[in-house]
């Protein structure tokens, strides 16, 4: 009998093939590609007034690049090409864009230091709505977002409090948690088709150690550890593929940990990065279920 390799309709790979009510394929789309990466384009933009760190990096429907820096977002195509940019002009100098995602319809959404929260206009980039959630609903900053087919997910805090947002920015709920650990800094937010959000975060207080979460969509406060208590830098992130499998970083390592288990890692692969740190800082899954994690130099 013929192995069955990757299937692929277009670009996408599937994940399972059934027969009789039979698994005779699973995807094997996480393990290392054969294929060399090749560097296509390096760009630079004048047009953007001093962008400052990058805080999010998204791609778009279209395939399209949506990048938030500091005080700016700004959006490119496949090619680099820069379509618009959009400079937040404030008074205060300590106003930073914290997240931004892009969600359903690319929609584009970003949160600031300032606790704003705002949509952005995908075509021209103006913003099209903007909400102060200090005034409106008492509560800071949004830290991270993720988004699946029904709904915007965030976390905003200390203290910390859920929020469901829908793709209009409109802000339909909001969860206090019911925990008492305010040391707990969150770092990264991630969701897919399954009934869970993924969280991870970072204790800045005494032990700097990683803290990961599945979540309840419908019921955050229904929560299990993934993560408790492990090692890390501030950097750790969290990703999850189109199966629902996670994958997260601590102690200088990649770790991936199956949907529905309560139990540790299936796999673990040290960073080789020790020149810089040894800690991966972003992770990103692609429509394969590849996954590719980054240091500052690396990937």
């Amino acid at each position: 009998m013929t192995q069955l390799n990757n299937i692929f309709i277009g670009k996408k790979v599937v994940k399972q093939a059934f027969l009789n009510d039979a698994v005779i394929y699973q995807s094997k789309g996480w393990e290392p590609t054969p294929s060399t990466m090749q560097q296509v384009f390096t760009k630079s933009y004048t047009e953007i007034p001093d962008p400052g760190s990058t805080v999010s990096v998204k791609v778009d429907s279209k395939g399209n690049i949506v990048i938030a820096g500091t005080r700016v977002v700004y959006k490119t195509d496949s090619d680099g090409k820069l379509l618009w940019q959009k400079t937040i002009f404030t008074s205060n100098s300590n106003f930073r864009i914290t997240s931004m995602i892009v969600a359903k319809n690319d929609n584009i959404f970003y949160s600031a230091s300032d606790t704003s929260f705002a949509q952005i206009d995908s075509n021209s980039g103006e913003i099209v709505k903007k909400v102060d959630l200090s005034s409106k609903y008492n509560i800071k900053s949004i830290s991270v977002m993720s988004a699946d087919n029904n709904q915007i997910y965030a976390m905003a805090g200390p203290p910390i409090n859920f929020l469901d947002i829908d793709f209009n920015g409109n802000i339909v709920r909001v969860t206090p948690w019911n925990s008492t650990d305010n040391n707990l800094t969150l770092r990264s937010m991630a969701t897919g088709d399954s009934k869970y959000n993924y969280v991870v975060m970072y204790d800045a207080g005494y032990t700097n150690n990683a803290y990961a979460f599945k979540l309840d969509k419908s019921n955050p406060n229904s929560y299990v550890n993934i993560v408790y208590n492990k090692s890390a830098s501030s950097s750790s992130e969290i990703a999850v593929d189109s199966l629902g499998n996670v994958y997260i970083t601590y102690t200088g390592g990649l770790y991936k940990y199956l949907s529905e288990s309560g139990s540790g890692p299936v796999w673990g692969v040290e960073s080789p990065f020790s020149n810089h740190g040894g800690y991966f800082e972003q992770l990103a899954v692609d429509q394969q279920d590849n996954v590719y994690a980054f240091d500052r130099y690396n990937i």
